[in-house]
């Protein structure tokens, strides 16, 4: 579970700064100042979606997505990572 945790983790960068964040920026959006990174990588995921939807942009819409289910996935894998040692034990 160790490396699955490792590429979903490494993932949302790369994610982030390889397609969501230079999207935004191109359509003149996404900019938040003196935020912590988790914040604006959300906000750039926001305003990227946003921007594919008013523009028509239907190839980006996927790739937020996939944003999206990289975070719930790790979310996922952290919460049974944790839970597995109490689910195959008995009281």
């Amino acid at each position: 579970m160790i490396p699955l945790v490792v590429i979903l983790v490494a993932s949302i960068p790369i994610t982030w700064l390889l397609i969501l964040r230079p999207y935004s920026i191109r359509h003149g959006e996404g900019y938040t100042p003196g935020a912590v990174a988790w914040v604006t990588m959300s906000v750039d995921w926001q305003q990227a979606k946003e921007i594919s939807k008013r523009k028509g942009h239907k190839r980006i819409l996927p790739l937020c997505n996939l944003f999206i289910w990289i975070q719930v996935a790790l979310i996922s894998v952290i919460v049974f990572e944790i839970a597995m040692p109490y689910i195959g034990s008995k009281p």
